[in-house]
C-alpha cells in the first residue's frame, strides 16, 4: 500500500480551505506513523528466571520445567506467585529450581484433582439424564413394562397366544415367582402385580391377558465426590490476618531486579520509531527532486505458514493458519506475555525489537524505455534513494556510509544536493 508523494500530497490540498489541509496534514500524519511495522522477539529463559526470582542461567538445562511453566501460563493462567521462589536467598540455584518444581507440581496436582471432580460431575449428570429418560428395558428377573395384548404378540412372549417366560397364563407356577391381581380390569390395559413366591394368578381364568408389570427399581444412590487431597485444600484467612501478612512480607528483593530494569541508563538515549516515517517524509521533500520515493505501508497477509514440531519423534512441517487460528495464537501469544510482565509491571529483559520503514522508488516507464527514452540511469537514482533512507535512519551523512572517497566523488558529481 503506497501513499502520495510529499509533492503529490502539496499538490492536492493546495486548493482546499485551511481548515481542510489541516485535516489533510493531519490524516497524513498518522497514515505515515502506521506504516511503522515491528516484530518484537522475547528471549522465554531469561524473562522466567528474572519472574520466578531464580539466579541467570538456573533454567538453561531444564527443559520439563520451562515447558510446564509455559503450559500454566498460556493454558491455565495460572499466576506467577504461585510459582516463584519464596525461599532464602543464600540458597544455591540447584535448591530454588528445586523449590520451583516442587511448586509447578502442586499447581498440576491441585489441577489433576479438580479435573477428576469434573469427571465425577459429568458421569453423576450423564447417569440423571439415562434415569429420566426412562432407562432400562425388559428383563427377566427384574421388573419390566408391558401392554395390554387380545391373543396377539408383544415383545417377551414366545408365539402368538403361547406361554412367555417366568408367566403361565391360566393359573399355573411361573419361573421365578406369581402374579396377584388386585382388583378389577382397567380399561387402560396395564395392571399392577405383587410378585408372590410360588404363587399363581388369582382370579380364575381370564379371556383376556393382562401383562403385570413391577414398579423400576429405585436409581442407585449417587456417588459422593471424594474429600480433596491435603495438597488442593486452601485455607482462607481472616483478611486482617492476611493485610497483616502481607505488610510482614518483604518484597523488596522479589522486584529487586526489575526496579534496577526500569531506571533508565544514565547514557541511553531513547528513540520514538513512530517520527521516522515523518522524518523520511521531511527528507523525500527537500531532497527528492524526482519526486520518485513514496512512503509505503506495510502489511501481513489473511493466511499465515507456521512451521512447528509436535514431539520429539515428529518431523517438521507446516500448518496453515486462518483468520480463526490466527486470533488464538494472538491471544495465547498476549497471555504468555501478560503473565512474563506481571501485567506489564515488570520490564522485559531479554527482547530483540525489529523495526520496518519501508519507501518505494517508482519509475513512470519499464527499465529500457527508462534508459533509451528518458535517458535516465535508474542505478544512480536508486542509489541517491537509498542513501536519503539510509542517512535519515542512521542520522549520518552520506559520505559516512560510502565506501571510500572515489564513490563519495562519483555521487558527488551525479547528486550534490546530498552533500549540502
Amino acid at each position: 500500500n503506497q501513499l502520495p508523494t510529499p509533492k503529490e500530497f502539496k499538490d492536492a490540498i493546495q486548493s482546499l480551505s485551511p481548515e481542510q489541509q489541516r485535516f489533510a496534514k493531519a490524516f497524513r500524519s498518522m497514515q505515515l506513523e502506521s506504516s511503522v511495522f515491528g516484530v518484537c522477539a522475547v528471549q522465554l529463559k531469561p524473562q522466567l528466571e528474572l519472574l520466578l526470582g531464580l539466579p541467570q542461567f538456573s533454567l538453561t538445562k531444564e527443559i520439563k520445567l520451562t515447558q510446564d511453566l509455559l503450559s500454566l501460563f498460556i493454558d491455565y493462567q495460572i499466576s506467577s506467585d504461585l510459582l516463584s521462589f519464596d525461599g532464602d536467598d543464600s540458597m544455591a540455584s540447584s535448591e530454588k529450581v528445586e523449590v520451583v518444581k516442587g511448586h509447578v507440581a502442586a499447581v498440576y496436582e491441585m489441577i489433576e484433582e479438580l479435573k477428576k471432580k469434573d469427571l465425577r460431575n459429568a458421569e453423576q449428570e450423564a447417569d440423571m439424564r439415562v434415569e429420566k429418560l426412562g432407562g432400562g428395558g425388559f428383563s427377566y428377573g427384574g421388573g419390566s413394562r408391558g401392554v395390554r395384548s387380545e391373543g396377539g404378540d408383544r415383545r417377551g412372549d414366545r408365539g402368538r397366544g403361547g406361554d412367555r417366560r417366568g408367566e403361565r397364563r391360566e393359573g399355573g407356577h411361573r419361573r421365578g415367582g406369581g402374579v396377584e391381581s388386585r382388583g378389577g380390569r382397567s380399561d387402560g390395559g396395564h395392571r399392577r402385580g405383587d410378585r408372590e413366591r410360588g404363587g399363581g394368578v388369582r382370579g380364575g381364568a381370564m379371556h383376556k391377558a393382562y401383562v403385570a408389570y413391577d414398579t423400576a427399581a429405585p436409581p442407585p444412590p449417587a456417588r459422593m465426590a471424594a474429600p480433596p487431597s491435603p495438597s488442593a485444600r486452601m485455607t482462607i484467612k481472616p483478611k486482617s490476618q492476611a493485610q497483616s501478612d502481607l505488610t510482614k512480607t518483604d518484597t523488596s528483593q522479589l522486584y529487586k531486579d526489575s526496579k534496577d530494569l526500569s531506571e533508565t541508563p544514565p547514557n541511553s538515549k531513547s528513540v520514538d520509531f513512530t517520527l521516522i516515517p515523518k522524518k523520511l517524509d521531511a527528507k523525500f521533500e527537500a531532497l527528492d527532486t524526482d519526486s520518485a520515493l513514496r512512503p509505503s505501508v506495510i502489511k501481513t497477509g489473511d493466511v499465515w505458514t507456521k512451521r512447528m514440531q509436535q514431539n520429539l519423534l515428529t518431523k517438521m512441517h507446516e500448518v496453515t493458519l486462518t483468520p480463526g487460528m490466527q486470533k488464538k495464537e494472538r491471544n495465547k501469544a498476549f497471555d504468555l506475555l501478560d503473565a512474563l510482565s506481571r501485567s506489564g509491571s515488570l520490564p522485559i529483559a531479554c527482547a530483540e525489537l525489529h523495526v520496518f520503514v519501508a519507501a518505494t522508488h517508482c519509475f513512470e516507464n519499464s527499465l529500457m524505455a527508462t534508459v533509451i527514452q528518458d535517458n535516465i540511469n535508474p542505478i544512480e537514482k536508486m542509489e541517491k534513494s537509498m542513501l536519503i533512507v539510509a542517512s535519515t535512519i542512521f542520522d549520518l551523512s552520506p559520505a559516512h556510509l560510502l565506501k571510500n572517497e572515489q564513490e563519495e566523488e562519483r555521487v558527488v558529481k551525479y547528486s550534490p544536493a546530498l552533500f549540502e
